[in-house]
């Protein structure tokens, strides 16, 4: 929903597959004018729709207010449903005909579980409106594609971190991601008010447009608000950079998808050849995508190395999601444990020797 210069909001939705512009002075206004155009569009041929038709209204009506990054997720996800059912009608559709189009996407289980569930989303709200009697979806089980877990970084993987050939901006950047352990969205909407006496305030984030545009939201969630301690020498560097800075944000150049996108495969090859001098990227950096870039090494696994750091130095778990950001100490405590077990085994091969020479 946006304000236009003559102080009238607009919203745009979807009906039929047609764009239509809804204007009004306030917000209420335009939901009672989007209800009544869905009234006019689907009262007394319910029985006739299509699951095409019924999922744009769903998601005009369900998704109303949720982030961008949200509705991205769940219109891409609707597509792909869409893409099997959208000509059936919604009372028609069985368990076999939603499991025949989710099998096309064996080879691709996270996908699989993220139309499902929007499926089955869909056929909820289908009932309540008693377009149909039952969610043919709702007993289908698919198998969550297992989903590799990085708690921490190599040792050599460490070394580069730290040793990279790397400017000024890029030299930051991965600091701060590697001595805070915030979030990338966090991270890029940090300003100069953000550096307090040895820590960093974290308290917005900056997210994309589905064009690549950025703009700035409020954290994930209550408890992302939060001051983290940095290094006396970070802090240093960040003030001496702000201070160079004639942006609003410090990492401002990396602000669009596209930017940062192009500047994190940089990072990555310079990590590649701080382990592997002799390496050459096979193309020029404007013309490779990610995968190309033989480095695992991403944002959000710097993160977790940070929590395996406040792990490794015996920080409480409640004192390590307070910094982590987490919503629910449950998630702190899973990566916890999971380190736990790591370091069990290790302990475990240590007595094997000892025994072994016994």
């Amino acid at each position: 929903m946006a304000r236009r210069k003559d102080g009238y909001l607009e919203k745009t939705i979807t009906i039929n597959g047609h764009r239509v512009h809804v204007y009004g002075h306030t917000e209420r206004e335009i939901r009672e004018k989007i209800d009544e155009l869905y009234d006019e569009k689907y009262n007394g041929i319910t029985n006739d729709i299509t699951f095409r038709d019924y999922g744009e209204h769903w998601f005009e009506i369900a998704l109303d207010g949720k982030t961008e990054n949200t509705r991205i997720s769940y219109r891409r996800a609707l597509n792909h449903a869409i893409g099997f059912l959208g000509d059936l009608r919604v009372q028609d559709i069985k368990r076999s005909e939603i499991e025949k189009g989710l099998n096309e996407y064996n080879d691709k289980p996270n996908m699989k579980l993220k139309i499902l569930m929007i499926i089955r989303m869909v056929f909820n709200t289908a009932v309540d409106d008693e377009i149909c009697s039952y969610n043919p979806a709702a007993n289908i089980r698919v198998n969550k594609g297992k989903k590799e877990i990085r708690d921490r970084l190599s040792h050599r993987e460490t070394e580069a971190v730290k040793n990279a050939a790397l400017d000024e901006q890029e030299r930051l950047f991965v600091d701060v991601l590697y001595y805070t352990g915030l979030r990338k969205g966090e991270a890029l909407a940090l300003t100069r008010k953000s550096i307090g006496d040895g820590v960093v305030h974290v308290t917005e984030q900056r997210q994309w447009h589905s064009n690549g545009s950025p703009y700035t939201t409020t954290l994930k969630t209550f408890n992302s608000k939060r001051d983290v301690p940095i290094p006396v020498d970070l802090e240093k560097r960040l003030r001496n950079f702000a201070k160079k800075t004639d942006t609003i944000y410090l990492f401002d150049s990396m602000s669009t998808k596209h930017r940062f996108t192009h500047t994190w495969m940089k990072i990555q090859i310079a990590f590649v050849q701080a382990i592997d001098p002799e390496y050459v990227p096979r193309r020029s950096l404007r013309h490779m995508t990610n995968g190309e870039v033989p480095c695992r090494i991403t944002p959000h696994v710097l993160r977790h190395n940070y929590c395996s750091l406040l792990h490794d130095k015996g920080v409480d778990v409640l004192v390590a999601q307070k910094l982590m950001g987490h919503s629910n100490v449950a998630t702190t405590l899973s990566i916890y444990t999971h380190l736990d077990e790591e370091q069990k085994d290790k302990h475990f091969d240590e007595v094997r020797n000892i025994v072994s020479v016994m």
